[in-house]
């Protein structure tokens, strides 16, 4: 299980780097929904931090509550630079995208909704482990 999320968490990284840094993706999010582009920036980044936190939690050393929570909180601190990454990057790399505060904020309410599920995630898996199913 663990390559499996491994192999999902990297290939995740992959498709936001070419999502994010490629042309033939201008466009394609509709014009008539005010703002498409926040929604789907705040989606894809809480996705980010959902794929990752369940790759480094998935850890076989993970022994505590304590320990689980840290491995989600580092994926949602690396959720939140890899988008400010990309938007550097969307500035300095291309002639096509624009840098915007606007999506990092997205981004990095994406983040939180991905931590916020993980953290009601280990809420669940805890009730479930103790009622015995």
């Amino acid at each position: 299980m663990r390559k499996a999320l491994a192999f999902a968490a990297y290939a995740y990284v992959v498709f936001i780097v070419v999502v994010s840094l490629s042309k033939f993706v201008i466009g394609i999010l509709p014009r008539d929904v005010p703002n498409s582009d926040k929604y789907a920036h705040a989606i894809a980044y809480m996705l980010f931090v959902v794929i990752w936190g369940a790759f480094l939690g998935s850890d076989v050393d993970v022994v505590s509550k304590a320990h689980y929570i840290k491995k989600i909180v580092k994926a949602f601190v690396f959720g939140v630079l890899f988008g400010v990454l990309m938007e550097i990057a969307q500035w300095t790399l291309t002639s096509y995208r624009q840098f915007d505060v606007l999506d990092m904020l997205a981004n990095t309410l994406g983040a939180v909704f991905g931590l916020l599920i993980m953290r009601l995630s280990l809420k669940y898996f805890s009730l479930i482990k103790k009622s015995g199913y």
